[in-house]
C-alpha cells in the first residue's frame, strides 16, 4: 500500500524518524511517544497538514512523500476498538492519546490505522480513507520504503487570511 505524509522539506531526511510527535504529541499518541503519522490517500495527508497550517508559512517548502508499506504489514495494523468516545474531539484528549502510546511501547505492530477526525466514521470504518501510525522503534520499520517526495504545495485559494 501507498500511504502518503506532507512533510517540511527541512525535514525530508528525518520523515520515518517520529521525532515531532515525539516532541510534541499528537491526536494519538503523548508527548515522549515517537510516531509516524500517515495518510491512506494524498488529499487526506493534504487535509491534515493545512488544518495545522498558519498563513505565515503558506511559502513554506513542502514535499508529498509516498512510502510504501507491505500488504502483510498492513494487514498486521492494529486498530483502536472500541473507539474513545472523545477521539474527535477538536482538541486531542488523554484517551486516545493513551492508546496510541501504549500501541507504540508495545511494539506489538508496525501500523495502527486510527480515523480522521477531518472525515466522516464511515470512512475509518470501511477502510476507504484513514489515518495510520507508524512505530519508527518496530523492527519492521527497515520495511517501510520512501517511493517519492515531489514538492508538493497549497493552492493559494485556500488561503483565505
Amino acid at each position: 500500500m501507498i500511504c502518503w505524509r506532507i512533510e517540511y522539506a527541512q525535514h525530508l531526511d528525518d520523515t520515518l524518524s517520529g521525532e515531532g510527535a515525539r516532541r510534541y504529541g499528537g491526536r494519538w499518541n503523548e508527548k515522549g511517544t515517537a510516531v509516524v503519522y500517515l495518510s491512506s490517500h494524498l488529499s487526506l495527508a493534504a487535509l491534515e497538514r493545512f488544518v495545522h497550517a498558519l498563513p505565515e508559512g503558506r511559502d513554506t517548502e513542502l514535499h508529498a512523500v509516498a512510502l510504501e508499506i507491505t500488504s502483510e504489514l498492513m494487514g498486521l495494523a492494529h486498530r483502536p476498538a472500541p473507539l474513545p468516545n472523545t477521539w474527535r474531539s477538536p482538541e486531542p484528549r488523554l484517551e486516545t492519546m493513551h492508546w496510541g502510546s501504549h500501541w507504540a511501547h508495545s511494539k506489538q505492530s508496525l501500523v495502527a490505522a486510527v480515523p480522521s477526525a477531518l472525515l466522516p466514521l464511515t470512512c475509518f470504518e470501511r477502510s476507504r480513507e484513514f489515518n495510520l501510525m507508524l512505530n519508527p522503534e518496530h523492527a519492521d520499520i527497515e520495511q517501510v520504503r520512501i517511493v517519492e517526495r515531489p514538492r508538493f504545495s497549497f493552492d493559494r485559494r485556500m488561503w483565505k487570511a
